[in-house]
Formats: C-alpha cells, sequence, structure tokens
C-alpha cells in the first residue's frame, strides 16, 4: 500500500506521492518533495499549483552525459567535462560535451526500446561555443527537430514530428520532440550543430568541431506523451512520477 502525504490548503485536498520539479518565482528550477505541492511560475509570474497526469522518464543518465554514447565527441576528462556548469535549477550538474576535430556529425545517444505511441523527447540546452541543437530518432523513424539557441529560441527544421523550444533563466532553453514511435529500440541522439548548419538531418550534417566549442547539456527526458512534462531525474534505470491529486 502507498501511503500518500497529504496537505490541505484553501479548502483542497493534494496528494502526489512522488517529488516534482516546477519553475520558480526567478526562473530557475525547484523541487518539492512527495505529498507538497508545487506553486510554479512561468516568466516570473504566477501559475498556481503545477497538476500534472503520471509521467515516466525512460532516458538513463538524465544529467550524466558521460553514462550516454559518444557520437564523435571528445572523451570526458579529455575535452568534455561532466559537471562544467551550474544547470537550471542551479546545481553544478550540466556537463559541456565538445566535438571532435573530424568533419562528421556529432552528439550523444542512447538506445531505448519502446512501443507503438506518441513519445516526446527534451533536454536542457545551453550555448557553449556553438547555438544550435538537434533531437533524432536513428533507428526506426529518422524523426528529427532542428533548434537555434539565440534570442528567445526557434525551431530551425523538423521531420514527422512537433518541435517546440522554451527559453529559461541563464541562457538556458529546453528543446522537445514529438513524434510517433513503434514498438522496437530506439536510438536518440543529441546533435551539437554548428552556426553554419541552416536546414536538413542533423545526422547527415558533417562539419569540424574546433576541439574546445561545444554545448553544455542538462535534463535529458524521454516520455510517452505528445508534450514534455516536468523534468524528472533519473540515474541507472527509468523514473516514474506519479498523478498529482487535487479534490475537495
Amino acid at each position: 500500500t502507498v501511503a500518500y502525504a497529504r496537505a490541505r490548503f484553501d479548502g483542497y485536498t493534494f496528494s502526489r506521492a512522488s517529488s516534482q520539479t516546477y519553475e520558480k518565482s526567478d526562473g530557475t528550477l525547484g523541487t518539492v518533495t512527495s505529498g507538497n505541492p508545487a506553486f510554479t511560475y512561468s516568466g516570473g509570474t504566477a501559475q498556481g499549483v503545477l497538476l500534472e497526469g503520471a509521467r515516466t522518464n525512460l532516458a538513463k543518465y538524465s544529467d550524466d552525459f558521460s553514462g550516454w554514447s559518444s557520437v564523435n565527441t571528445l572523451a570526458f576528462g579529455a575535452g568534455s567535462t561532466v559537471n562544467a556548469t551550474n544547470s537550471p535549477d542551479s546545481n553544478l550538474t550540466a556537463d559541456f560535451v565538445v566535438p571532435n576535430t573530424s568533419s562528421v556529425a556529432h552528439g550523444v545517444s542512447q538506445a531505448v526500446t519502446v512501443t507503438a505511441t506518441k513519445y516526446t523527447v527534451s533536454v536542457f540546452v545551453k550555448a557553449g561555443g556553438y547555438s544550435k541543437v538537434g533531437i533524432r530518432e536513428g533507428a526506426a523513424t529518422g524523426s528529427y527537430a532542428t533548434f537555434s539557441l539565440s534570442g528567445a529560441g526557434s525551431v530551425i527544421a523538423s521531420l514527422s514530428s512537433t518541435a517546440t523550444i522554451t527559453a529559461h533563466e541563464d541562457g538556458w532553453y529546453r528543446v522537445s520532440m514529438t513524434y510517433t514511435g513503434t514498438a522496437a529500440a530506439h536510438t536518440y541522439v543529441l546533435y551539437i550543430l554548428n552556426d553554419a548548419y541552416t536546414t536538413g538531418s542533423p545526422h547527415s550534417y558533417a562539419w569540424a568541431g574546433d576541439g574546445t566549442s561545444g554545448l553544455y547539456l542538462w535534463g535529458a527526458q524521454l516520455e510517452a506523451g505528445a508534450f514534455a512534462s516536468s523534468y524528472i531525474p533519473t540515474t541507472t534505470g527509468s523514473v516514474a512520477r506519479v498523478a498529482t491529486d487535487l479534490s475537495r
């Protein structure tokens, strides 16, 4: 039996048997523990209690990209860096990933077995010498989306997907790609793109890195659903967030 921690406010009864990430008034991310409501903000404006359905982050090592497979990037400790800068939750947990100097596509990847339904892939990204990024599922569908990390952020191109980008504090953006999966092992690649990229699939965009510039990555998430929900941290396996219950 799950013991739900409960809190009462404004005549309502609230419960949620897991932690939850939310946006604070200063634009950074925070976490509330099980049983406590998350009073969320957007751009400094209060939005009320964050109510979400159950979701599971299927991506492992969500803030440790040394646990992902390299796609022509420098090794961690030899160019790329773990815990290189503060993440959107103000902790020193964002990684810096640097492309190698070969004229190829560059990024990090992870394989996950999914079913035939809609999935959303998302990640927080910050420019670190390069200011464009791509997401692609490369094993079954070829779906992709690419983004520019400047100003308010923008979607550059997409194929068989719906793409979104949201600006956060301190130069961070959350980018997402929603697509329809198949019952198979899918490979998700986060591609680093240089400023010369204009369009097309990121996996076929070959270019040579300078050996020092890259992108900061944090908070990767893969979840069944038609949009990105609040961030769910993972390590060696998937992690579920239960639904919020708010009732009189």
